[in-house]
């Protein structure tokens, strides 16, 4: 029952500073777009038709439709590497516990940029209170 953070890492393997210009972007939980069954062929010019989250963020992408809570530009250094993304997957007070998340992005980079995607359970974390007497 513990939310899973899912991030995506650019990484620069050059000797130089790269810029990488996110032009769109879209990331959905299963929430947000739950799974559906559609008609073999159906037109989708306001985007608003979707069988998933990953159908959702394809469709947004294509359409150039990025959502907001993207950085335009990452700047990453030599050798160094920049987060994208790090969302979280909640399952918890859900009916079901069962979520899932789906990103697509389209971007630009000045040089060579490796990416890669992983995945964290959030650190439980352990609250103690101290009530202090005057």
């Amino acid at each position: 029952m513990q939310t899973l953070y899912f991030g995506v890492i650019l990484y620069n393997p050059g000797k130089k500073p790269i810029t990488v210009d996110i032009l769109q972007g879209a990331s959905y939980l299963m929430l947000d777009a739950p799974f559906v069954t559609l008609a073999p062929s159906i037109e989708n010019n306001d985007g608003k038709v979707f069988s998933g989250p990953g159908a959702r963020a394809v469709a947004d992408v294509l359409q150039r439709v990025g959502q907001k809570d993207f950085p335009a530009k990452l700047v990453i250094p030599a050798g160094g590497s920049r987060m994208l993304l790090n969302h979280p997957i909640p399952v918890r007070n859900l009916e079901k516990p069962v979520n899932g998340r789906s990103s697509f992005f389209r971007f630009r980079s000045s040089g060579k940029v490796y990416t890669a995607s992983l995945a964290l359970f959030a650190k439980k974390m352990l609250m103690v209170m101290t009530v202090l007497q005057l």
